[in-house]
């Protein structure tokens, strides 16, 4: 019988370190922390009011050109601006919005080259990247988040965030018990599918503070969790078998 409950034990372990494996890592650094590692976090963004989403420049690392755009349930809204060299950070744009919109955020990027614009004031001759990882060319996460308190203000060291992000707390206005702002970067370098060779992965290219957005994080690997769960459920039905084949033996 000993040995029987140390080989349910086995399934029960694997389903236990499985799950560690797969949950979401905790938000709270600023900037990304496991730079050089492709985020494993997907994320889902949502208007909670309607009203505006509101977004405020928090600084840029990249020596690309680029600028910020917004799909709003799918569609984008044409309606562009921040751009990185040319914005002072603090400043502000907003998008108008109906509560429980869903929200893609873009970045376009005309690498070294100047920012062009066509007739209609939209970017041209460059190419995105999104929050939304299926419309990314190397279907790679190039964005990280995470809900901004007071404790991430005052923990902030890198790169001048402390004061740029301190900063923007006295403009966001956000009142007592209210849903936190949160904090979006974009990695602007592409790479193979799976792969980190040819970007640098720090997610911190282009910054931004957002007000009225809810989001939600997943595992962006769920065939490969479903996988490891069937896995376990065979073993258990393989300890299951033995169990009987043992007991009918006696």
């Amino acid at each position: 019988m000993k040995d029987f409950k140390y080989l349910l034990a086995v399934p029960a372990i694997f389903l236990a370190s499985q799950g560690n494996a797969f949950a979401s890592p905790s938000a709270t650094n600023i900037p990304y922390a496991n730079v050089g590692v492709i985020n494993p976090v997907g994320y889902s963004f949502t208007a909670i009011n309607t009203g505006t989403v509101n977004a405020y420049f928090a600084g840029s690392t990249a020596g690309y050109n680029e600028i910020l755009g917004l799909e709003i349930n799918g569609v984008n809204t044409g309606k562009w601006g921040l751009e990185n060299k040319q914005t002072a950070v603090g400043t502000g744009m907003s998008w108008n919005v109906q509560a429980g919109d869903k929200l893609t955020f873009v970045d376009y990027i005309w690498g070294w080259n100047s920012p062009q614009y066509d007739s209609h004031g939209n970017p041209i001759n460059g190419f995105t990247l999104s929050s939304n990882i299926a419309h990314n060319s190397d279907t790679n996460q190039h964005v990280y988040a995470t809900p901004l308190g007071s404790a991430t203000f005052n923990t902030v060291t890198n790169q001048g965030y402390v004061e740029n992000l301190t900063n923007l707390t006295s403009q966001l206005n956000i009142p007592a018990g209210g849903t936190a702002p949160v904090f979006v970067s974009f990695e602007d370098l592409t790479s193979a599918h799976g792969k980190t060779a040819g970007s640098d992965y720090n997610y911190n290219d282009l910054d931004y503070v957002y007000t009225n957005v809810g989001v939600k994080s997943y595992p962006t690997a769920p065939e490969i969790d479903a996988n490891l769960a069937g896995l376990s459920l065979g073993l258990l039905s393989s300890v299951l078998l033995l169990m009987l084949e043992r007991r009918r033996s006696r």
